[in-house]
């Protein structure tokens, strides 16, 4: 998988032994670059919740930097992965419409999402960098309880004024 040249590792997947300010700062730069406006962070509830040298956890440390993660449901893997099912299920022998439909639709720029997707499962695979990916998109499934993330359109995220007063 990783040596063909479609393949390569993304500015965050690399082991640069940085600490929780040079990840933030990594994470602006990032989301600067490809215009991102994140408006929500989940973190593996089990991994950030490890106190750190500073007697702290990872939440506590990213949100001393201004980012906020919530930390992700903690079901099992098991879980998290039929729900995924259940959002990538369609019935290939009818016309996809509204009723007959995934629930969730990956880009195919997202070679590695889609390789962890189709190859990963929960006894693992020889290449157990593929859980990172699988793992990032079943926390995105299992938040708002289960329900998966809560849909804001741009207009959404503004302020309204209106000219005419009152109640």
């Amino acid at each position: 998988m990783f040596g063909d040249p479609k393949w390569r590792y993304g500015p965050a997947a690399k082991k640069l032994g940085y600490d929780v300010q040079k990840y933030c700062e990594l994470f602006t730069e990032i989301e600067e670059e490809l215009g991102i406006n994140v408006t929500e962070r989940i973190g593996d509830s089990r991994f950030f919740a490890k106190e750190n040298e500073n007697n702290t956890d990872l939440f506590t440390s990213f949100y001393d930097y201004g980012f906020s993660f919530v930390p992700s449901d903690g079901q099992t893997e098991m879980v998290g992965s039929t729900a995924l099912d259940d959002w990538f299920f369609f019935n290939p022998n009818y016309e996809i419409d509204e009723a007959n439909r995934p629930r969730c639709y990956v880009h195919e720029d997202c070679g590695n999402l889609i390789e962890s997707v189709v190859s990963y499962n929960s006894q693992g695979k020889n290449d157990e960098a593929l859980k990172d990916f699988f793992d990032t998109l079943r926390y995105l499934r299992m938040s708002n309880a289960g329900m998966g993330p809560d849909y804001f359109a741009e207009s959404s995220m503004t302020t309204t004024m209106r000219n005419q007063g009152g109640y």
